[in-house]
């Protein structure tokens, strides 16, 4: 929905449609959407260390670098026919690695 709004942005304003990017405005939203593009990663290698999840989950992280470059499109450019997708794309990905590093954990 963030990603949604930042690609409204600027029509939001036109219209005066009251979204969390015209409030945080642009810099911080594209702040915000990095931080939770990454917090994710973020708690997983926090879960590990505290031992609270097991080691091979930190298996997840092989495709940061991938959600890296997706987002970094997305920052650089925010657009829905160009774009947009990005969002999608690294949600996708960050859940199967999570799910594939879950279930590796499991065995």
């Amino acid at each position: 929905m963030l990603a949604n709004n930042l690609c409204d942005y600027a029509e939001d304003i036109k219209n005066k449609r009251h979204t969390l990017p015209m409030f945080l405005g642009r810099q911080n939203s594209l702040i915000l959407y990095q931080i939770l593009a990454y917090g994710g990663y973020f708690a997983l290698l926090v879960g590990a260390l505290l031992d609270v999840l097991k080691p091979v989950i930190l298996v997840s992280f092989l495709s940061l670098p991938l959600i890296i470059k997706i987002t970094q499109q997305f920052i650089n450019k925010q657009e829905k026919a160009t774009t947009f997708n990005c969002a999608l794309k690294t949600h996708v990905i960050a859940n199967l690695s999570l799910i594939i590093g879950l279930s590796l954990s499991l065995l």
